[in-house]
């Protein structure tokens, strides 16, 4: 028993160390999420793009402040403050690329705290009545500590996407019934 024991310790120990250089060789975590919202895209592209929408389903927004450009038009730039715990983040939010009720392409760059930086791409398809929306993230970790957490950041991240893609679907569909 105490050989099994050891066996298990040293199998979880290579397991760890192989997550830790695997974290430290990859620069990028990438995430995408997807599902099939109940409703066309021009009612669910406000829900990307609106404030007011933003914060009830995106996890610890707090505020989203256009500090230049028009929110929805390239080149714009919002600040973004997220609580997480008793943390308080500012990010910087640039759109990088906008079609209306299709795609909407943003850079988000962390402000203080550990160094990153990353681009979202919505994609919204419309599919009988219903929509399919995609978002693919991929940011770039620019401390040693977030490349040796990346493993950890990427099943955390991905958890937290799909809790919020789950809100942002009943949100849209809740709306959506409410309005017919």
């Amino acid at each position: 028993m105490k050989i099994f024991l050891i066996g298990i310790a040293i199998l979880a120990l290579l397991v760890g160390l192989a997550a830790l250089i695997s974290g430290l060789l990859n620069k990028t975590c990438h995430y995408e999420v997807q599902t099939t919202i109940k409703a066309t895209p021009n009612q669910i592209f406000p829900f990307l793009t609106e404030t007011t929408y933003l914060k009830q389903w995106v996890s610890g927004l707090v505020d989203s402040q256009v500090i230049r450009g028009s929110g929805t038009e390239p080149g714009a730039v919002a600040l973004m403050t997220i609580k997480e715990g008793d943390r308080i983040m500012k990010m910087e939010s640039e759109v990088l690329e906008v079609v209306a009720n299709k795609r909407l392409v943003v850079r988000l760059t962390s402000l203080d705290g550990p160094k990153y930086q990353g681009v979202s791409n919505y994609q919204l398809q419309e599919e009988n009545g219903q929509t399919r929306l995609t978002a693919n993230m991929d940011f770039e970790l620019g401390s040693f500590f977030l490349r040796a957490m990346a493993p950890l950041f990427k099943m955390i991240g991905n958890k937290n996407l799909c809790s919020d893609f789950d809100k942002l679907k009943k949100l849209v569909e809740s709306n959506h019934a409410s309005t017919l």
